[in-house]
């Protein structure tokens, strides 16, 4: 009778995961949070956790892993220009990023004006599209008043991200509008 109720016991008894299972597990909810996080900052570049926007958290963690997943290919003689036009990131409140702290001309265009206070330089590009675009907080500028620009060409550089506002027909217009 006794062997029949250690029996019942092992049956009746729940299952144990090893330590490492349990880890296993744990890890693999943390990291899907914090992708989907991640993902949520890409879509929505206003939402904060706790007080902190995502936006600067995304830039961060693509600052810290970004490097580790891009192979770099050395060039030829034979390398080509491919025309696209050039992808800003929009990190909110009309602050951007591109991807490598340079700032490319969004199509053709002339340099209107150039100026430096205390947060930067400052470029006013007239562009052949009919867009004005200004470009705040850039930490240096490639080019001087009235050259003639192409598309991808670039402006200047910046530290973490510059400020940019774009006009058509006296209106701002968000950097969406600008391709269509």
């Amino acid at each position: 009778m006794s062997e029949i109720k250690e029996i019942r016991k092992r049956i009746n008894k729940p299952p144990k995961h090893n330590r490492l299972y349990i880890l296993a597990i744990s890890a693999l909810l943390l990291i899907s949070v914090v992708m989907g996080t991640l993902i949520y900052a890409k879509s929505n570049a206003d939402a904060k956790l706790f007080g902190i926007p995502l936006a600067d958290i995304s830039n961060r963690f693509d600052n810290f892993f970004g490097g580790l997943f891009k192979s770099k290919v050395n060039g030829s003689s034979d390398d080509k220009t491919v025309s696209a036009s050039p992808k800003y990131t929009y990190l909110g409140n009309n602050y951007y990023k591109s991807e490598d702290q340079s700032v490319p001309a969004i199509v053709d265009g002339t340099i209107n004006n150039i100026s430096e206070d205390q947060n930067g330089y400052y470029v006013l590009i007239s562009y052949t599209n009919g867009i004005t675009a200004q470009y705040f907080e850039l930490t240096d500028v490639i080019v001087k008043v009235n050259d003639n620009i192409r598309t991808n060409d670039s402006i200047g550089v910046y530290d973490t991200k510059f400020k940019a506002l774009f006009m058509k027909n006296n209106e701002v217009i968000r950097y969406e509008e600008i391709f269509n």
